[in-house]
């Protein structure tokens, strides 16, 4: 029998924290509101069955997991036709710690991703840069942006850039750019191409509103609302920074959730950083 709503939102919760991730950042793989992720964590609504069965897919979880909070068996190994190292692998792996789980998984994304470097070592990234330009996907189009613009005109990219594309690639060819996984390669791309040092350059130079930030250092105003939304919700939208001179204060609450077309981006968002006082 279905346990009550408050034990499947609790099942929700510890699933979502387990990947590390934020309640934004759930809602946006499921395609449902922030506010939906919290009425379903806090008991005021019950997620409907085919939302439950979107979870366990995106988790990798039985339905029952999610339901009932274990999976229906004496020893769920056998479920799965594990052969005897998997096994002991699982084994293994269930008496680690939160902490030492998410080591190993993404000790494993990486053996994955390692396993294609010779093929790295050959590849355009021009070409593959240009490729992955027209993708849906804000981040994947930007870096990809990034990299064509630079390797044009320079002649050269950083090795992390590369890394990052290729990593895009992969997910793309392997139609997993809705997994949690993925989520930590968008991190990433954030970080990589709106450092923290980019708000105090903005300072400097008198810069205030996303259409004017996205001009300066050459990012789309999509991509950048996108990536000050996550730091909205990795920080929150005021948040202190500390550049080598000075200690800023970085309010970035006006921003709107989503970029929706060019008369919004023309729009005067204000993206104040301050000298802390």
């Amino acid at each position: 029998m279905m346990q009550n709503r408050d034990n499947i939102g609790k099942q929700i919760q510890t699933l979502r924290t387990k990947k590390d991730l934020t309640q934004e950042e759930l809602a946006g793989q499921l395609n449902v509101s922030k506010q939906t992720i919290s009425n379903w964590e806090t008991g005021t609504k019950t997620p409907r069955m085919g939302a439950i069965q979107k979870l366990a897919d995106f988790f990798n979880v039985p339905k029952s997991y999610i339901v009932d909070g274990e999976e229906r068996s004496s020893d769920s190994l056998t479920m799965y036709n594990f052969k005897d190292d998997e096994k002991e692998l699982l084994r293994r792996y269930r008496t680690l710690s939160q902490n030492s789980k998410d080591t190993v998984l993404r000790f494993v994304i990486d053996l994955e991703l390692r396993g294609t470097e010779q093929t790295q070592e050959n590849i355009d990234y021009l070409s593959l840069a240009k490729e992955l330009s027209s993708s849906n996907i804000i981040s994947i189009r930007e870096l990809a942006i990034y990299t064509a613009r630079n390797l044009e005109n320079n002649g050269k990219v950083r090795e992390s850039i590369k890394n990052l594309l290729f990593n895009c690639k992969v997910f793309v060819d392997d139609n997993k750019t809705n997994t949690a996984e993925f989520i930590n390669v968008k991190r990433k791309i954030y970080e990589t191409l709106l450092p923290l040092s980019m708000f105090s350059v903005a300072y400097e130079n008198g810069i205030s509103t996303i259409q004017n930030f996205a001009k300066h250092f050459k990012l789309s105003e999509g991509f950048l609302t996108e990536a000050l939304n996550y730091y909205a919700a990795i920080k929150g939208t005021t948040f202190e920074y500390n550049s080598s001179l000075n200690d800023f204060v970085i309010d970035i609450s006006n921003i709107p959730l989503e970029y929706v077309d060019e008369k919004s981006g023309n729009a005067e968002i204000l993206i104040q950083v301050k000298e802390k006082n």
